[in-house]
């Protein structure tokens, strides 16, 4: 294909439907809906960001089984690599309007942001430009495992306040290559994966971890998300509506926080990603 383009199937003029920027709309939504893929999209985008702005993390990992699963319900199919690409831009928008409302309330370990950025960074960028090459089923099962392993780790309570020295910098490092490579490829999985070494290998505070989240994702969301772009795999018709809701929706989010334990925060992640990870899993062995 010219350019490294991701092949679409063509348009069926008979269908009676429009196909907007190679997104197709597809048969077999649920009856009497059909939502434009804008709408469509942006609804899900708002349900994600929302679960961003509260728990600090875990927008990517609901956008993507939303968008794979539920939007083909209301019309309009995407491919794997266009729904991580989207999930890709849904993380950029939490850095903006997440990062800023948590940094105001001192929620965010800026020197933890620098430390952390570049290993970050240079896993996403190759993650990101590699993804292109990779099936999507194996795309699937890469973020069933990251789910259910965020799971795990976020169940045990952590021992916030022991700050620790030069050698647990390095682990994360190290943690953090790995992190950013894997989120680089499936789009998702940073945020989750993050709060659990912030939490576990440097002590941090469970808010302080939330908040501190939500920007580090943006070390791999950003060269990630150039990479899927080189490569042909954004439909960018769709992503001025996950902006848009996507800003909203963490903004709220972020507000609704305030209000909540962090012990509430570790363990509604925990569920969520439970949850998540055994509707995959059950897609994964029934398909």
């Amino acid at each position: 294909m010219p350019g490294g383009a991701v092949h679409r199937p063509p348009f069926n003029a008979n269908s009676g439907r429009r196909q907007v920027a190679g997104v197709r709309q597809v048969a077999g939504s649920i009856p009497g809906v059909e939502l434009l893929p804008s709408v469509g999209v942006g609804l899900i985008t708002l349900a994600a960001s929302l679960t961003n702005g509260v728990l600090g993390a875990g927008g990517a990992i609901l956008f993507v089984p939303l968008a794979l699963y539920v939007l083909p319900a209301l019309g309009t199919r995407l491919d794997t690599h266009q729904v991580t690409s989207l999930s890709l831009v849904q993380g950029l928008c939490a850095f903006a309007a997440g990062g800023i409302a948590y940094g105001r309330r001192g929620q965010v370990a800026y020197e933890q942001i620098w430390l952390s950025g570049l290993p970050l960074g240079a896993g996403g960028l190759a993650g990101g430009l590699l993804s292109a090459a990779a099936p999507g089923p194996l795309l699937v099962l890469l973020f069933a495992l990251v789910v259910t392993a965020a799971t795990v780790i976020l169940l045990v309570p952590p021992r916030e306040g022991r700050r620790r020295g030069r050698g647990a910098q390095a682990v994360v490092a190290a943690l953090f290559l790995g992190i950013g490579a894997l989120g680089g490829a499936i789009g998702v999985g940073a945020g989750v994966l993050l709060i659990p070494v912030l939490l576990h290998v440097l002590g941090m505070p469970q808010r302080t971890a939330s908040g501190t989240s939500l920007v580090l994702p943006a070390f791999i969301s950003g060269p990630a998300f150039v990479g899927k772009a080189a490569s042909g795999q954004v439909p960018w018709a769709l992503v001025p509506a996950v902006v848009l809701t996507a800003v909203g929706g963490v903004l709220v989010g972020s507000l609704i926080q305030r209000a909540l334990a962090p012990a509430a925060l570790r363990l509604g992640l925990a569920a969520l990603t439970a949850v998540l990870a055994l509707t995959v899993w059950t897609r994964l062995l029934l398909t």
